[in-house]
């Protein structure tokens, strides 16, 4: 129900626990998608296994991270998957990122609506690839919006990190892809036509050229972000890195298998990782020190 100010408090709520979570973050890079989450302080204590990971594999082509109440965003994350399957089933083709978020979106929303349901307490970030779309990294909100974004985060300290990620991409007018890399920003390139609109006729007009980070500066930017976001330094025990990544299709199928073997996607296919510890150290060695005193 509407308070008198047109507000409804629910769903208000709903965002709050999205808010009071650990910080997570997507960033769109050249043809692969980083994400980054903020690992709990009892993270040592935890056995490294899928029930302890907010990373999820929802389809050969889709992964998201989840943040809010972790139980709804097991529910959510189990009804993407159906709805990927049945598509699967149904078109003999994996399912369009667009279609699936519109089609949680319009669950979410749905829940909004009477008063004996209360919306989902999480948000999902989605990132994958499709033949009509290209690479895609899309959001779902309580409340039933979705966006599609260059970069995202939510949790604590959200704010932050989405002013650090707008300060990185706000240069992009001003410079062109040659532009050499800053401490504020990075050296930004057109994507591959395959990551922009896909192998397949485009169910939209041919998009602008959308121009990302590569996957090394894109990973130094998303340690270099999350560092001006935590209230304490970023250390390999605190922060969690995957990488989704489009590749070509190396192995050959009959005509037989075209369709059901996932050939059917125009000769790529996604692939998805995380780094190991000794990478993550690396990484955040490569970057140095970077704390939100720092950047204050």
């Amino acid at each position: 129900m509407f308070s008198p100010e047109g507000r409804l408090y629910q769903v208000e709520y709903a965002l709050n626990a999205v808010r009071n979570t650990l910080l997570k973050a997507a960033v769109l890079a050249d043809n692969s998608v980083i994400f980054a989450g903020e690992l709990p302080r009892d993270a040592k204590l935890l056995e490294n296994t899928t029930a302890n990971n907010f990373f999820y594999k929802v389809d050969q082509h889709v992964v998201c991270v989840a943040g809010g109440l972790a139980s709804d965003a097991e529910v959510m994350v189990q009804t993407s998957r159906r709805l990927c399957q049945n598509h699967r089933l149904k078109f003999s083709e994996p399912m369009p990122i667009e279609m699936l978020v519109k089609q949680l979106a319009n669950i979410n929303q749905t829940y909004t609506q009477f008063g004996s349901y209360r919306p989902y307490g999480c948000s999902l970030i989605f990132a994958g690839w499709d033949k009509y779309q290209g690479l895609q990294l899309m959001t779902v909100e309580p409340s039933g919006n979705y966006q599609v974004r260059k970069a995202h985060a939510m949790g604590k300290n959200a704010k932050a990190c989405l002013e650090a990620l707008s300060a990185v991409y706000a240069p992009e007018e001003d410079t062109s892809g040659s532009g050499s890399a800053t401490e504020e920003s990075v050296q930004t390139n057109v994507l591959s036509a395959a990551a922009q609109m896909g192998t397949g006729e485009p169910v939209t007009e041919t998009p602008e050229s959308l121009k990302c980070p590569s996957l090394q500066d894109g990973l130094k930017m998303t340690v270099r972000v999350f560092g001006k976001s935590l209230d304490s330094p970023v250390t390999a025990e605190k922060i969690d890195i995957g990488v989704l990544q489009l590749q070509k299709v190396k192995t050959q199928f009959s005509d037989d298998d075209f369709d059901l073997m996932g050939a059917s996607d125009g000769g790529y296919q996604v692939v998805f990782r995380q780094l190991t510890q000794r990478e993550k150290k690396k990484l955040i060695d490569i970057v140095g020190p970077v704390s939100k005193e720092e950047s204050s």
